[in-house]
C-alpha cells in the first residue's frame, strides 16, 4: 500500500500518480491518496481525474488540516485500512517521481526480518543530491533543547537560517564530491517516501505522530530502535524529489510555530 498526502498540490499529484501507473508490479500496490487542502484548493472533480488513471485508486479527504501523518493515519481510519496487513507499507509526499520502472519488483524482493523500514534513495532535484540517509545515528536531547530556543523567536529563527544555509553550501558541494553512499544501516529515513515492512507494526511499532507536521523522521526512528528493529538504507532504490511543494506554500510563522511543537514533543518524548 501506498498512501501520499495532497496539500495545495493537486497537478503535481496527478502526475505522481501517472508516474506509479507505468512502473511493473504497481497493480500490486493499493494507492490512496489522502486530499488535505485549504478549502479553497479543492476540486469536486479531482477524484474523478485520479480514477481515470488508477480506477482501484483510494481516495479521501479530511475535514480540516491534519497535516502529513495526522492524514495518513486520517485515511486509514476513514477507510478501515490497516497498516500491518500489507508486506509493504510506504507513505509519500506528491512532490515525487519514479522513474525506474522495475522499482517496485526489486522492492518487493525485499525480505528481512531485522529490518522495519527501508530508505531508498531520495534525489532532489532542487538540492541535486541524495537526502538519504536522513540521520546516521541518533541526536543528543541536547539537539532540542537547541531548537526550542530558535524556534521560539523569529529573530533566533532567521539567524540560524541564516547560518544554516552558509553551510548547506559548503556541504552540498562535499556531498556532490564525495563517493556514492553504500547500502546500510542508518538512524532516519528522509520523511519525503518512507518504505515500512510488515514486521514494524506486527512488533507494535506505529506511525500515531499526530498533527505534527515536522520529525516524522526522528518520530519512526524511535519506534523502530524501541522495538529492535533496524531501518535500512537502499540507494538502489530511487525517487526523484521535487521539494517542498506543500510546505512551500506555508506562511512562514506556520512553518515556526509548527516546528516548535515537534521540538516540544521530542523534549516530552525522546
Amino acid at each position: 500500500m501506498l498512501v501520499a498526502v495532497n496539500y495545495n498540490s493537486p497537478d503535481e499529484t496527478i502526475e505522481y500518480v501517472k508516474s506509479l501507473s507505468t512502473l511493473g508490479n504497481h497493480e500490486k500496490l493499493q494507492i490512496v491518496i489522502v486530499e488535505n487542502s485549504k478549502p479553497e484548493y479543492r476540486n469536486n472533480r479531482f477524484e474523478q481525474r485520479l480514477k481515470s488513471i488508477v480506477s482501484d485508486l483510494l481516495f479521501t479527504e479530511t475535514n480540516q488540516n491534519r497535516n502529513y501523518f495526522g492524514s495518513v493515519n486520517y485515511a486509514l481510519k476513514s477507510l478501515s485500512l490497516s497498516p500491518g496487513n500489507y508486506d509493504y507499507f510506504i507513505i509519500s509526499n506528491v512532490d515525487i517521481l519514479i522513474n525506474d520502472k522495475t522499482f517496485f519488483n526489486n522492492l518487493f524482493t525485499i525480505v528481512d526480518e531485522k529490518i522495519g523500514i527501508i530508505a531508498p534513495s531520495v534525489y532532489s532535484l532542487a538540492q541535486l543530491v541524495d537526502q538519504n540517509p536522513y540521520l546516521t545515528s541518533r541526536f543528543r536531547k541536547s539537539y532540542f533543547y537547541y531548537y526550542r530556543m530558535v524556534r521560539h523567536h523569529i529573530v533566533f529563527t532567521h539567524f540560524h537560517e541564516v547560518l544554516v544555509n552558509l553551510v548547506r553550501r559548503k556541504v552540498k558541494h562535499a556531498v556532490m564530491q564525495a563517493p556514492v553512499p553504500k547500502p546500510g544501516y542508518i538512524y532516519a529515513p528522509h520523511g519525503a517516501f518512507i518504505i515500512f515492512l510488515k514486521n514494524y507494526f506486527e512488533k507494535g511499532a506505529g506511525i500515531d505522530f499526530g498533527t505534527n507536521l515536522f520529525g516524522e523522521e526522528i518520530f519512526v526512528a524511535e519506534e523502530c530502535r524501541k522495538i529492535g528493529l533496524l531501518v535500512k538504507y537502499e540507494p538502489a532504490l530511487e525517487v526523484l524529489h521535487a521539494e517542498h511543494v506543500s510546505t512551500g506554500v506555508m506562511e512562514s510563522d506556520h512553518v515556526r510555530a509548527k516546528k516548535l511543537e515537534s521540538v516540544k514533543y521530542f523534549l516530552k518524548h525522546f
